[in-house]
């Protein structure tokens, strides 16, 4: 059976790179450890300084081609968090996973909330 894919959707932009880096990285291992295959923005062949929508378009191809997104906690004040989160709530395919409970009420269409 081939695994989900997963989407990382977390804050970027304004944030110490290397402590992004390490966020993404970190939530990789988590993912893949519960058997999901993680798919990670920082991995989508840009220079972390190219334009910022040079990016955002990179990482909704990427997200189109996944099963599901993982949103990183902040990521209700983040606003590529959102054009993600609205892209995946547009596709049919994706499956809405929450790390943590945002402080608004979830979309409806969310699939799953993990805690």
């Amino acid at each position: 059976m081939t695994k989900m894919r997963i989407y990382i959707s977390g804050p970027i932009s304004g944030l110490p790179y290397e402590a992004v880096r390490r966020r993404f990285e970190r939530d990789k291992r988590d993912l893949a450890a519960a058997d999901f295959e993680p798919v990670s923005p920082l991995d989508n062949g840009l220079p972390p300084d190219a334009p910022w929508e040079e990016h955002m378009k990179r990482d909704l191809e990427i997200l189109g081609r996944c099963d599901g997104i993982y949103l990183q906690s902040g990521w209700e004040k983040s606003k590529g968090c959102q054009i993600e989160l609205n892209f995946a709530l547009a596709s049919p395919k994706i499956r809405i996973i929450i790390k943590e409970k945002p402080t608004q009420t979830p979309p409806a269409k969310c699939a799953h909330q993990v805690t």
